[in-house]
């Protein structure tokens, strides 16, 4: 059975998807496999939406081409970005690199670097007990570094995204 191209699908996606929806999608075909290189880059996407032109949803892709990032591994961590962006928050950094002990670098989901402020979505992928062991020395690593990190959780994205701007705005002194 014939099948679209994944970045000509995010194109005809963009009749049912809303422009958050759109963009995580376009996060997700930008995201490149573990030691290779991704499929696309963001200036495919960009054609893409500029030649919709008169196709349902075409302002929304346009809109989503401009708003999607490299290196973002979540929906979640999208809707983050674009929850801090509506907020009227600077847009953050995704996966800014920050040295730590050992000579490690960590990357942060997002990341304010003047603030030394990392941000990480814990979704439920993180409850298992070697992924919290590892997010607690995560945590210290940062702290160590002179990095505050704030964790997010699905509840305060999603039930309460004013609070948590908030909380951001708060922690940036805005």
């Amino acid at each position: 059975m014939p099948a679209a191209p994944p970045h000509i699908a995010w194109g005809q996606s963009a009749a049912v998807l809303g422009r958050e929806e759109l963009t995580a999608v376009g996060d997700r075909l930008l995201l490149s496999p573990r030691g290779g290189n991704p499929a696309f880059g963001v200036e495919d996407l960009r054609r893409v939406a500029a030649s919709w032109s008169g196709r349902p949803g075409a302002s929304r892709l346009r809109w989503a081409a401009e708003h999607v990032r490299t290196g973002v591994r979540s929906r979640p961590e999208t809707l983050l970005r674009l929850a801090l962006l509506r907020g009227g928050l600077p847009e953050p950094v995704v996966e800014h690199p920050i040295a730590v002990a050992g000579g490690l670098v960590l990357h942060p989901d997002l990341a304010y670097p003047p603030s030394h402020l990392a941000i990480e979505y814990e979704g439920d992928v993180h409850r298992d007990r070697a992924a919290w062991e590892g997010d607690i020395e995560r945590r210290e690593l940062l702290a160590d570094a002179g990095w505050r990190t704030l964790r997010v959780t699905a509840r305060q994205l999603f039930g309460n995204p004013a609070a948590l701007v908030s909380r951001v705005r708060t922690h940036l002194n805005l």
